[in-house]
């Protein structure tokens, strides 16, 4: 495992924590067109990015418990495709998913400043991925988190080239 010094981890642990903050003012003024607009078929409206946000962060952080108070943990894996289509997942109402980010960004946030160096290094294993530190999955959110904003600023954007064109 690189060796992360104790400044870039709480750069990365704040990230986290600053995440809800940062997703809520892009989505919050989102009519509820802009929140089912479907920018190309099967791809994820914003509405679906968000409730996948909450879901495969509270996975995330169960993970991260599970890793702490157990021996080498298997992760269970899941279909998010699926997840992303049932029925609460594809409703334009979002404040539910964004008041679970919150939530769970802050005791995630709290739980992680909490954590030594040894803690930081241990593993569970994750059906697809292999094994994965504590590090790895604080390192694989964020990243999951930014990909996401990214994903909305291109379906927004492709929202917008369509409305131009109509």
């Amino acid at each position: 495992m690189t060796e992360v010094s104790q400044t870039e981890r709480q750069t990365l642990i704040n990230q986290l924590r600053q995440f809800p903050d940062e997703f809520e003012a892009v989505v919050s003024p989102l009519s509820a067109a802009d929140l089912t607009f479907e920018s190309l078929p099967g791809e994820w409206t914003v509405a679906q990015i968000v409730h996948h946000l909450a879901d495969a962060h509270m996975n995330a952080y169960v993970r991260f418990k599970l890793v702490l108070t157990e021996e080498y943990p298997t992760f269970k894996s899941y279909e998010q495709v699926d997840w992303a289509k049932t029925p609460e997942a594809v409703g334009t109402n979002v404040e539910d998913s964004l008041a679970i980010l919150r939530g769970l960004h802050h005791r995630w946030a709290m739980l992680m400043d909490t954590l030594t160096n040894e803690q930081w290094g241990r593993r569970g294993l994750h059906p697809d991925l292999g094994e994965i530190t504590l590090q790895g999955l604080l390192e694989g959110y964020v990243r999951h988190s930014r990909n996401h904003l990214d994903q909305i600023a291109k379906t927004l954007e492709a929202a917008a080239a369509k409305k131009l064109s109509e």
